[in-house]
């Protein structure tokens, strides 16, 4: 045989064999292409399953002295903490556990800052120069009063609640991105 009858040969034998291999491999990459898997449905449960949580501990947050509000808000964060999030995209799950910390902070802001300035307002009263009755009914008042504004006046609290609406803002991005809206 000549080397132009074996070039002749291999073509016609090669060449449908390529064809050949390029359809099965495109069929091959087309067949394992992954899906999306659909992860609706597991994150509108752990909204509702947060929604819950949220209005058990955190419902009625206004009457709450900051002591008992730091409290709530552990409570709610150690049943977030208790969420699957097995079927849900890793954005999502890193995206709660910042929202989950960020509550976190909040608490520890209260409770820290409840520690240390539960005196405040009787030094700033100067409570010394009254007498006792007087000192007790003033201090009771301003106690109470300076409880209420702790929750909206401290700088640290006040930037932790920020982050808790930013981490939230960043679960509701991820869940839209999944075909989530939260109502």
């Amino acid at each position: 045989m000549t080397a132009e009858k074996v070039n002749g040969a291999m073509k016609y034998i090669f060449a449908p064999l390529f064809w050949l291999a390029l359809v099965l491999g495109f069929c091959a990459c087309s067949a394992t292409r992954e899906t999306k898997p659909d992860y609706a449905a597991t994150i509108r449960g752990i909204y509702e399953q947060d929604r819950a949580a949220y209005t058990n501990f955190l419902g009625a947050k206004a009457a709450l002295r900051p002591e008992e509000y730091a409290a709530a808000v552990r409570g709610y964060t150690a049943r977030l903490r208790t969420l699957a999030f097995t079927n849900t995209p890793a954005a999502f799950e890193v995206a709660y556990l910042k929202h989950i910390q960020s509550w976190e902070a909040v608490a520890f802001h209260v409770q820290s800052r409840g520690a240390k300035g539960a005196l405040a307002p009787l030094i700033e009263m100067k409570m010394v120069n009254l007498n006792r009755t007087t000192a007790l009914t003033a201090a009771a008042k301003t106690v109470a009063e300076w409880d209420k504004s702790i929750l909206e006046t401290d700088p640290n609290i006040l930037n932790a609640r920020q982050e808790v609406q930013k981490t939230w803002n960043e679960i509701e991005l991820v869940a839209m991105q999944n075909g989530v809206r939260f109502k």
